[in-house]
């Protein structure tokens, strides 16, 4: 394994892939700006503790991996990436997100489970083109409105964290398929989620729920209801409403 970035690497400019994955090489060195052609960056588990704003140079970067490391935050330049398509941010320390990442033309997946986030942006912009967004693991305890602009959005992972309510704005969520609320303080769903009927894999294990008014859930196959505190009428209801679907009490 390399403890030390490679000296010399840096300055090979027709680089297109760099993959130092499981080297604990701590840090970049500025001189890395002479990637301009650089497509993809893997720096899985290699210690790092900062990024610098040379980052913003690779403006052909498809692909940035920065899981299991030691990151605290992101630089400002990361939101300069536009032709970034996949980020992955799983593993780190990150309290926040810089609301540009939201604003970045190409990105399609957000990766940033298992962090110290206890809020996302308040603006998030309605050209976002994200199709997932992984939060898994964190500690978040509410969802701005402005999630509702994640029209594209596929996938949505909300899984371990603290959410006791959340924004009434699934509506707008079109595309979402599969949702995971699973161990929050959730006690009940809004009324857009209720009627989002483009639902196929829901996980709500795990919360406070008491009640389900549902309408429109009839593409739904999987739905897990584990430990929450549902009336036994409820839970028959639930299974006649849903025939098609695999549920999980």
């Amino acid at each position: 394994k390399l403890e030390t970035f490679p000296e010399g690497l840096s300055q090979i400019n027709t680089l297109e892939i760099v993959n130092l994955n499981g080297n604990p090489i701590q840090y970049l060195p500025a001189g890395i700006d002479n990637w301009k052609n650089l497509l993809e960056l893997h720096l899985k588990s290699t210690n790092l503790q900062e990024l610098h704003d040379t980052l913003g140079t690779f403006q052909k970067l498809r692909e940035l991996s920065l899981f299991s490391n030691q990151l605290t935050h992101l630089p400002a330049s990361i939101t300069q990436l536009t032709a970034l398509q996949v980020l992955e941010l799983s593993g780190n320390y990150l309290e926040e997100l810089p609301a540009g990442l939201f604003k970045l033309p190409k990105l399609r997946v957000l990766n940033a489970e298992y962090n110290t986030l206890q809020a996302l942006p308040d603006t998030i912009s309605p050209d976002s083109g994200l199709t997932r967004l992984a939060l898994t693991y964190n500690q978040l305890t509410q969802l701005p409105a402005d999630i509702e602009n994640l029209t594209l959005l596929n996938t949505l992972l909300l899984g371990e964290n603290q959410l006791a309510e959340l924004p009434d704005c699934f509506d707008t969520l079109e595309q979402l398929s599969i949702l995971a609320l699973n161990d929050n303080e959730l006690q009940q769903l809004p009324k857009s989620l209720l009627n989002a009927q483009q639902l196929t894999n829901l996980d709500l294990s795990n919360n406070q729920i008491t009640a389900l008014k549902f309408k429109k859930w009839s593409q739904l196959r999987l739905l897990n209801l584990t430990d929450n505190p549902l009336d036994f009428n409820l839970v028959h209801q639930i299974q006649q409403t849903l025939p098609y679907a695999q549920i999980t009490f």
